[in-house]
């Protein structure tokens, strides 16, 4: 039944409908007694008509209406008017994440405060017995100032009939027979799998929702779904979760609970959502590290896996053996690289060249030395990736694993198969430090080889390097006489300097504002307590070009000093990757004039030492795309992603690369996959312009129409510059002009301004006016873009290829592009 405006529920007076839900008609409502709006929930004709089933819901509701917490819509009270029974609820103005996550993924910081809020309304109505059951973005709103809400607190149980088990008798969007699609796959989409089973449920079910409404959040695509209900179900039942979705700038911490939230298994699920809501808390503050897993394996310091299935019996003793082992070697002084192979030997089958080194465990009790755990996770994984005929996969992507307790070979699968994982853990204790590592073969999930060190603080670079050569025995790669060197090359290091330099590096991986500024003080005390250290002067040149880049792109001062920087940890340590990328990163800028050739050798230089960084592919591969090498930065985005496959930008580049190539099918499948967050000005230009080629002009026209309303100040004017091909395509020559004055007055401080300046020339070549479109040409080829490949495919230039100006434009460009070739 439909409420007119101005009918009557006792005081609440019906002002209009909101919407539907699978539990009724919702309208907006004025509570006459106290003057405010509400909600007012209409309930189906089957609750009025079935007197047992409403008694339930009235006790129910009772309970419900105790819940009082900021982040919970409140129920107000059950109204009854002829034979209308309706809930009185609390308005929540804003819009629900179901709408929100259909622009998009939501940012991190952004997400992890709404999912804070989400985890303190669930803790709450925990702790009085209640549980959600239904917990989905449609069931969550945000209002303007921030603030989130949960909705519909409870009601699944509240509205469930005395029925046999099953999942669709505890949603009350899952009715039977099932009707509203959308509904239905919204709700299976989040249920829990033992939900999805039928079986019952306790508040395990709404920390297995809440991490999947999290994921969703990040990465703005559901986890689980399918094209009906059955296959929505069976997804959350055997789906293998996609890691790789999460962006790259997830926090670790935040990688870490979501993979105890998302355990199939509720025994081995997050027990407590208050975990959630206290990691949340401090990873918004950013005041400290997610504290260590439980549970620490033997005296050797090696992790034991208790959970059921990981690990064989056997196995497990074995461990045990080691670490008795390990104890009776420190005894006999027997602790060496070499010597656990007289008991453990090398192991056989398949050769092992490619390897991911999993985050060490803190076994030092203070979770404030986490960051110094994972520093040395980053050394070792710095160290073997010099080995060139060792593929290592990236930080980034090993960090989702942080503290996770899934079996090797399940991780070995989700990061493409790879031959061999390094695990351990790292305890400092005052000026020492402690590493116990072992090298576990995946395709028989079979222990190689293991040991522990312990080296005074001062020697932890050696440390690391020795750990390096000894896994490269142990797996039999050749090492060159280059790579011996540079393994052989790590001197002493102050000890807080080093302490310094972890703790500067921790915050200079956040690519905002308030970490920039931490890094920086952190980097330059750590230079100045201990100035010949190499890898300092290259991380605090990294941080510098972070700031350079997003918060002050005019420093000229600033500019210098990493410049300077550069220099230092080059002269201290010429064979350093990370300061070659750097050189390469700070060398191509529009200040410096984009020197492809310089940059080009940088980057190389760079996999020389390290030809696992995936950045310095991706790097790589900008260069060559910009200079019209295709085929060479498809290669190189491709190996960037397959090191890494978090590197979203590098994924992104593959479909520039293909969209120059004219594949723009292929250009679009890539595109789809981009979130528009993740780098708003070029995703959307690149975006439209695909639409565009594709012939979907109308479609073009709209996402550039949306992103003018969303993002108005239109950084470098990229959006404008594209409505002005658009305008032109179309005739309006006063429009494109106006959108050309708006594109050009954006400001040139922007690092890919040429590619504005090229979408100007490609409006006024489809407008026909030749000088002014050569000069844009030009113009977008000195500054960073002289692509020839583009220019000689392009249909936009199509107009103009008459011109003598542009041929000679064009045997000019081809000529340099031929020169870049043989670099």
């Amino acid at each position: 039944m439909t409420l007119a405006a101005g009918t009557k529920l006792g005081p609440y007076e019906i002002v209009g409908p909101i919407g539907a839900g699978g539990m009724g008609e919702v309208y907006r409502a004025r509570d006459t007694r106290l003057n405010r709006d509400v909600a007012i929930k209409v309930l189906p004709p089957a609750f009025v008509s079935d007197p047992e089933r409403l008694v339930r819901f009235r006790r129910e509701a009772q309970t419900l209406a105790s819940l009082n917490h900021p982040s919970i819509a409140a129920i107000y009270g059950l109204e009854e008017a002829d034979g209308t029974i309706a809930l009185a609820l609390e308005l929540v103005e804003g819009e629900d994440l179901e709408t929100r996550l259909r622009r998009g993924p939501i940012p991190p910081a952004e997400a992890v405060a709404i999912a804070e809020q989400i985890a303190q309304a669930l803790e709450a109505a925990h702790e009085k017995g209640i549980v959600h059951r239904d917990l989905k973005p449609a069931n969550v709103k945000v209002r303007p100032d921030g603030t989130a809400k949960v909705l519909d607190f409870g009601l699944a149980k509240a509205q469930a009939e005395e029925a046999p088990a099953g999942p669709l008798n505890e949603s009350p969007t899952l009715p039977a027979p099932v009707t509203v699609v959308g509904a239905v796959l919204g709700t299976a989409a989040y249920m829990s799998p033992e939900q999805a089973r039928g079986k019952p449920v306790d508040k395990r079910t709404d920390i297995w929702a809440f991490g999947v409404v999290l994921f969703e959040m990040l990465s703005g695509r559901r986890l689980f779904g399918g094209e009906g209900t059955a296959e929505a179900l069976a997804s959350v039942l055997t789906l293998e979760i996609e890691w790789g979705l999460l962006p790259a700038t997830t926090p670790t911490e935040v990688r870490q609970l979501l993979g105890r939230c998302l355990q199939r298994d509720e025994k081995q699920r997050l027990r407590d959502i208050g975990e959630a809501r206290f990691t949340l808390e401090q990873v918004g503050r950013a005041a400290s590290q997610f504290p260590p897993s439980a549970g620490s394996g033997p005296a050797s310091g090696l992790p034991l896996y208790d959970q059921p299935g990981t690990r064989r019996p056997y196995l497990r003793w074995a461990l045990v053996l080691l670490g008795v082992t390990v104890a009776l070697g420190s005894v006999l002084g027997l602790r060496s690289a070499g010597w656990p192979r007289a008991f453990f030997g090398r192991g056989g089958g398949r050769p092992i060249r490619s390897i991911a080194v999993l985050p060490l465990a803190n076994l030092s009790g203070d979770s404030g030395q986490e960051y110094f755990a994972d520093g040395m996770t980053d050394a070792l994984i710095s160290s073997l990736a010099k080995i060139g005929a060792l593929s290592v996969i990236s930080r980034t992507t090993v960090m989702q694993f942080k503290g996770t307790r899934l079996p090797l070979p399940q991780i070995a699968r989700q990061l493409n198969g790879v031959d061999a994982i390094v695990e351990g853990s790292v305890q400092r204790d005052g000026g020492r430090v402690r590493v116990a590592v072992r090298l576990v073969r995946t395709d028989t999930d079979t222990q190689v080889w293991a040991t522990d060190y312990q080296r005074d603080l001062s020697d932890v670079l050696a440390l690391q390097s020795e750990v390096a050569r000894a896994i490269a025995e142990e797996i039999r790669v050749e090492l060159t006489p280059g790579e011996r060197s540079r393994l052989g090359a790590s001197g002493r290091v102050d000890p807080e300097a080093y302490d310094l330099y972890l703790r500067g590096r921790a915050h200079s991986r956040r690519e905002n504002r308030e970490d920039n500024d931490q890094a920086i003080a952190l980097l330059e005390k750590a230079v100045a307590a201990d100035p010949g250290f190499a890898a300092a002067h290259a991380e605090l040149a990294r941080a510098y070009g972070i700031r350079l880049f997003f918060f002050t792109p005019e420093d000229a001062e600033l500019d210098k000093k990493s410049r300077l920087e550069v220099e230092s940890a080059l002269r201290l340590d010429p064979e350093s990757s990370d300061a070659h990328l750097a050189r390469g990163v700070l060398l191509w800028t529009p200040r410096s004039g984009f020197p492809h050739a310089e940059a080009i050798r940088e980057f190389r230089r760079a996999l020389e030492l390290n030809p696992s960084s995936d950045e310095a592919h991706h790097q790589l591969g900008l260069v060559y795309l910009h200079v019209g090498l295709l085929d060479q930065a498809l290669r190189e985005a491709q190996e960037a992603v397959k090191l890494n496959p978090g590197n979203t930008l590098a994924l992104y580049r593959q479909g520039v690369v293909r969209l120059y190539m004219q594949d723009y099918t292929g250009a679009w499948d890539v595109f789809s996959k981009i979130p528009l967050e993740f780098n708003p000005a070029l995703v959307n230009y690149q975006n439209a312009w695909t639409l565009f080629c594709l012939g979907r002009k109308a479609e073009a026209r709209e996402r550039t129409e949306a992103y003018a309303r969303a993002y108005p100040q239109d950084v470098g004017g990229l959006n404008a510059s594209m409505q002005a091909i658009l305008a032109a395509d179309a005739g309006e020559r006063a429009v494109a002009e106006e959108r050309i004055r708006e594109a050009l007055g954006r400001g040139r401080a922007y690092g890919h301004h040429h590619h504005t300046e090229y979408n100007v020339a490609s409006a006024y070549a489809l407008l026909g006016e030749v000088p002014e479109a050569l000069h844009w040409l030009q113009a977008a080829a000195d500054e960073g873009l002289p692509c020839y490949p583009l220019f000689e495919r392009d249909p936009n230039l199509d107009r103009i290829r008459h011109d003598p100006g542009f041929a000679a434009f064009l045997a000019r460009q081809k000529q340099q592009w031929e020169a870049f070739g043989r670099l």
